[in-house]
């Protein structure tokens, strides 16, 4: 018997949603919020780590007596290993042939590391740009119509998500009619109201 995924992600609902917000449609929710945190609980779902069960690889994953996993003899690409009897495939729980394609590493040339560490530095720069330009447009406390889904709504913003590296421009707001937190996308405001 199949079990439909989004009849489990509404009756463990992770994130505490409303009655509206987990209205399903043919292809997934109505409220593309709710479908893209759908979608990420999906991910987890398929892969087995859904509500504190283990995948299934990892009950025939093997373990040594202190619980780790066993050391692996990895050898220079220019020996055969499939005679080796400490060589495991690293695409097969039974083992085989690994694919071994280690070369040495290529010194990449002074301008080349230069150029990617110059770029490096301006993506860092850019993000950090973005997250204070957001914190300065939207400051803590104003109020603003976002879109959520195919829907708008009103909200005050709480704060802003300070990882520059991962998230920037992401604001987290209250809805002062529901009192529900959610966060969002600088892309989903509309305006900021007086």
């Amino acid at each position: 018997m199949n079990t439909d995924p989004r009849d489990v992600f509404v009756s463990l609902n992770p994130l505490g949603l409303g009655e509206r917000e987990l209205e399903k449609d043919s292809t997934g929710f109505a409220d593309m919020r709710t479908h893209s945190d759908y979608l990420v609980f999906l991910a987890g779902y398929k892969a087995g780590t859904v509500d504190g069960e283990e995948r299934e690889c990892l009950r025939h994953h093997p373990m040594n007596a202190e619980g780790c996993e066993p050391d692996v003899n990895i050898q220079a690409s220019s020996k055969p290993c499939a005679l080796s009897a400490a060589c495991r495939s690293l695409d097969k729980a039974e083992g085989g042939t690994p694919d071994l394609n280690i070369h040495p590493v290529e010194s990449a040339s002074p301008t080349t590391t230069s150029k990617i560490a110059t770029a490096e530095n301006e993506l860092t720069m850019a993000q950090v740009g973005l997250l204070a330009a957001v914190r300065a447009a939207y400051p803590v406390g104003s109020r603003l119509r976002v879109r959520v889904g195919h829907n708008t709504t009103e909200v005050v913003v709480k704060g802003h998500i300070a990882a520059w590296w991962s998230h920037p421009g992401y604001i987290e707001a209250t809805n002062p009619k529901t009192g529900k937190s959610r966060t969002f996308h600088h892309g989903a405001v509309i305006e900021a109201l007086p």
